[in-house]
């Protein structure tokens, strides 16, 4: 065989191990099948312990933080202007619906004495007419 095909196979069972798909001397120790190693996600030790302590605040670019906590307060005092809004119209509501109440009840009370004062009417007439 070419020296091309043996760099090829070799290539080959090399990639064969590390996938952990072939059986070879540094599978052994951890069991056939597996890969000779383990991915722990450790980048240049920060798992063992020299990362910096996370911090209370989370780090953002200068002024973020500040502008962000800016545009909370403002939909804050939009939120609060809208519930005064709100209990303001409410309030004028209710204070209309109270005046339409009185206004309807001496309506009514008009119209009943009108019905009682044609009804006389109408009787007195109704008698003038015997």
């Amino acid at each position: 065989m070419s020296r091309f095909v043996h760099a090829v196979q070799g290539a080959a069972t090399m990639l064969a191990v590390s996938a952990g798909l072939v059986a070879h001397p540094a599978n052994a120790q951890q069991g056939q099948g597996e890969p000779p190693f383990t991915d722990t996600g450790e980048i240049d030790g920060d798992l063992a312990g020299s990362a910096p302590p996370p911090s209370e605040q989370p780090r953002y670019a200068p002024g973020v933080w500040e502008a962000y906590q800016q545009q909370v307060a403002a939909y804050r005092q939009k939120l609060a202007a809208a519930e005064v809004e709100q209990r303001t119209r409410a309030e004028a509501f209710r204070r209309q619906q109270e005046i339409y109440q009185s206004d309807l009840a001496a309506y009514k009370a008009a119209r009943r004495k009108y019905q009682v004062e044609r009804a006389d009417y109408e009787a007195a007439i109704a008698r003038m007419r015997e």
